[in-house]
């Protein structure tokens, strides 16, 4: 990271702390932030930011540019098999369980 750089860390899933070298802190003046969409939704619900981003995203996964990561589908009714398989021993998943209620 060069100088004055901001690091932004979104999410936790991986579980492990976020480790960063003291000299980069100092001598590098570099800030650390954390980002918690859920409040920026809360935050940005009526003013259009929301809509707008919304409507970006869309966009970019229209023309490619966004692709959806790995997942499986499953019906509803075999939601154990999503729970079962949504994590292994350390918590982590290779992919996303998505539950469909269409017949």
């Amino acid at each position: 990271m060069g100088e004055n750089s901001t690091m932004v860390t979104y999410g936790g899933m991986s579980k492990q702390p976020l480790t960063v070298p003291t000299a980069a802190l100092i001598f590098k003046d570099i800030t650390l932030k954390g980002f918690w969409m859920t409040r920026w939704n809360w935050l940005h619900d009526k003013d259009g930011q929301r809509e707008h981003l919304v409507n970006e995203l869309c966009s970019l996964a229209k023309q490619g540019v966004l692709q959806s990561p790995p997942h499986t589908l499953v019906h509803i009714d075999s939601w154990i098999t999503a729970i079962e398989g949504a994590t292994d021993s350390r918590g982590l998943v290779g992919t996303k369980y998505i539950l469909s209620f269409e017949a």
